[in-house]
């Protein structure tokens, strides 16, 4: 897969100045390394993995062609020196590691410590892999253990056991989107909701990547923090440059074509002018003719018609889609109206999800004026489709509903907050819905989330 963009950024706190990078990436592998401070040697991990991992890995993959072998088979290599290595000084020494590796629009990736891997494609986030902590391994570790730290640490890693659980899953890069890949220092202060809202915001990799650190900054976040970010779907930076050089050739042979053109138009008409005035002065003076103007006739004023004047012009308002405007009064009645569609609405939502998920009734709540994102009711409709297809299950959580209208052409906002939970994604988010008035029924001509 050629077409990847590509950024990584590390951001490292007054402490570490000494601290050399946690990344690399070479022919569509992507590594973040970040070792473990306090007690243990974590640089000296992080530079044993860096250079065991990448050599390991295209050396299977050149014998075997097996991308997921490979990366097992590097990382088992990286594990055993390090733990060798920490034997021989007599010191601990650990890392977190995550591994990308993308090949024919199927992305390989395997983890092991807090490192987190995301895929941001067709306007959702997955988090694709789940941290090696106490905290998320062991249900009871709040209970047991009342120090944070002791919360975080880490039950896999490079350089922690002999023989690691070391495992590889595939994602399918089926649209264009990005992948990041961070370390626990930005997961810490940043919830998964404000991940997904900046990523759906910002487009350009460098400027993401950017704005997660800032943002961890601002919530207090000091710890060193590793992004790496892969565009993909779109152009690839090599092609990118070679349109951005071709450009700027033809721009400049434009502008000099553009100069020679203008020289040789000012000089062509030099010349012209040079002849014509030869020419006037060699002609002999023309009397001139008098010219008579014709006398204008005024044409007859047309009386108005009094019948047509004074006759109102009888108009039936409608509204875009032909509907006539026919206002419902406000009240208890109409907004338990609302509530129920609401509601109704929701649980076919939750029944969207897995492959035999029922799209037909959810749709139904929809306007045939429906249009959201460049997306109208049939797009809208198999959009739901294919996310919903790859989950398990769905549930929403609806709160703090809140009603306007109707105004005068039958429309109503409705603004709630929402707790969306699936198998693959979780956010949290304030939704608006407009609902219009068709017929007997409300139907929603617009959604958004915010």
């Amino acid at each position: 897969m050629r077409n990847l963009d590509y950024t990584f950024k590390t951001n490292i706190n007054s402490h570490d100045r000494e601290k050399g990078d946690s990344f690399f990436h070479k022919d569509n592998l992507f590594i973040v390394v970040e070792g473990l401070g306090g007690d243990y040697r974590g640089e000296t991990a992080r530079e044993h993995a860096f250079r065991i991992i990448p050599e390991a890995f295209f050396r299977h993959l050149s014998e075997n062609r097996s991308p997921a072998d490979a990366i097992i088979f590097a990382l088992e290599e990286a594990n055993r020196d390090i733990v060798e290595e920490s034997v021989r000084l007599g010191e601990k020494m650990a890392a977190s590691v995550s591994v990308v590796f993308i090949q024919d629009r199927i992305m390989y990736f395997s983890h092991l410590g807090d490192s987190r891997i995301y895929s941001f494609q067709g306007g959702e986030l997955n988090q694709l892999t789940r941290d090696h902590t106490l905290k998320e391994e062991d249900p009871f570790a709040e209970k047991k253990f009342d120090d944070p730290r002791a919360l975080r640490a880490l039950t896999q890693g490079l350089g922690i056991h002999e023989k690691p659980s070391i495992s590889v899953k595939k994602y399918p890069l089926h649209e264009k989107g990005l992948i990041l890949m961070t370390t626990e220092g930005l997961t810490e202060k940043i919830s998964n909701r404000e991940i997904y809202r900046l990523s759906r915001k910002i487009k350009n990799p460098g400027k993401l990547a950017n704005s997660f650190i800032d943002l961890s900054r601002r919530k207090g976040g000091n710890g060193n923090i590793t992004i790496a970010i892969v565009k993909f779907g779109g152009l690839s930076r090599g092609l990118r440059n070679v349109i951005l050089t071709y450009s700027a050739f033809f721009l400049i042979i434009a502008i000099i074509g553009g100069y020679i053109l203008e020289y040789g138009r000012r000089g062509s008409d030099g010349e012209k002018r040079e002849t014509l005035k030869t020419a006037q002065e060699n002609t002999p003076p023309v009397e001139e003719k008098k010219v008579v103007k014709r006398a204008e006739v005024p044409q007859p004023v047309k009386k108005r018609d009094k019948k047509q004047a004074t006759s109102p012009i009888k108009e039936e308002t409608m509204d875009r889609s032909g509907i006539k405007k026919i206002t419902e009064e406000p009240g208890p009645k109409l907004f338990d109206k609302i509530y129920a569609l609401i509601g109704d609405w929701k649980s076919a939502w939750e029944k969207t999800a897995g492959k035999n998920g029922d799209l037909e009734s959810y749709i139904s709540f929809y306007s045939r004026d429906f249009h959201e994102n460049r997306l109208d009711r049939e797009g809208w409709k198999l959009d739901k489709a294919r996310k919903g297809g790859r989950k398990d299950w769905i549930r929403i959580d609806i709160s703090d509903i809140k009603i306007t209208g109707p105004t005068d052409d039958n429309q109503i906002e409705v603004r709630f907050s929402q707790d969306y939970r699936s198998s693959n994604f979780s956010v949290k988010s304030e939704k608006l819905l407009l609902l219009r008035k068709e017929g007997e029924d409300w139907k929603i001509v617009s959604e958004r989330s915010y």
